[in-house]
């Protein structure tokens, strides 16, 4: 039996409310009068049922019927906070270039277009814009690839995924890394792919493809 908070929280997004019990109970259980405005039918039977091929339904009651078409489902916002960086080459030999790869652990699409790859804050070469219309796929990953030269071989420096709005940073993931000496062609990676970041440089490459499962 409905309480009053009930009915009027359907009237405050004003539905149609179809009560499948007479509506004969005075009070609710705090004790207060029910109000039953609006309620469409009285005794207690409705009918539903689906046409056009589930594109639409009727419902009928007491007094009549009414017809609903059937909601296409809205697709999930996407939230670049889940991406991930996943994996990244920082000194490539020869002319090669330098990459960071993103991944996306959930069920659907995720856009980073005009969104940005960077190094330190406030340090090093500026930050490098994903193109627009870019999106990671859901479970996959996408790689940037940069001018050598981009992050450091040597010391200290991170690696940024973020947004820059208006000169104001939101940084979604960040990783941060230390190498004595040049480690070319070498990479640092996640445990598979979304996992704990691996402490050891790493001579398996997986551009674009699932992370080792282990560490070296």
């Amino acid at each position: 039996h409905p309480a009053n908070r009930t009915l009027d929280a359907y009237r405050a997004v004003s539905a149609d409310i179809f009560l499948l019990n007479k509506p004969c109970d005075d009070l609710d259980s705090s004790g207060t009068a029910i109000d039953y405005t609006g309620t469409l039918n009285t005794n207690g039977d409705i009918h539903l049922a689906t046409a056009g091929a589930g594109t639409s339904f009727d419902v009928t009651y007491d007094a009549g019927s009414r017809h609903y078409t059937t909601r296409t489902a809205t697709p999930p916002v996407s939230d670049p906070s889940l991406i991930r960086v996943n994996e990244y080459l920082m000194a490539p030999s020869g002319t090669g270039a330098e990459w960071v790869e993103l991944f996306n652990p959930t069920a659907s699409a995720i856009a980073v277009g005009g969104l940005y790859i960077d190094d330190l804050a406030a340090g090093g070469g500026a930050p490098k814009q994903i193109p627009a219309g870019t999106s990671v796929p859901a479970g996959g990953r996408w790689v940037m690839d940069v001018a050598s030269g981009f992050f450091n071989n040597t010391g200290t420096d991170e690696v940024r995924f973020l947004a820059i709005t208006g000169g104001v940073e939101t940084v979604y993931d960040r990783t941060s890394y230390t190498l004595g000496s040049t480690q070319s062609d070498k990479v640092f990676h996640r445990t598979g792919d979304g996992g704990a970041w691996c402490t050891v440089i790493s001579t398996s490459l997986s551009k674009g493809t699932p992370n080792p499962t282990t560490c070296p």
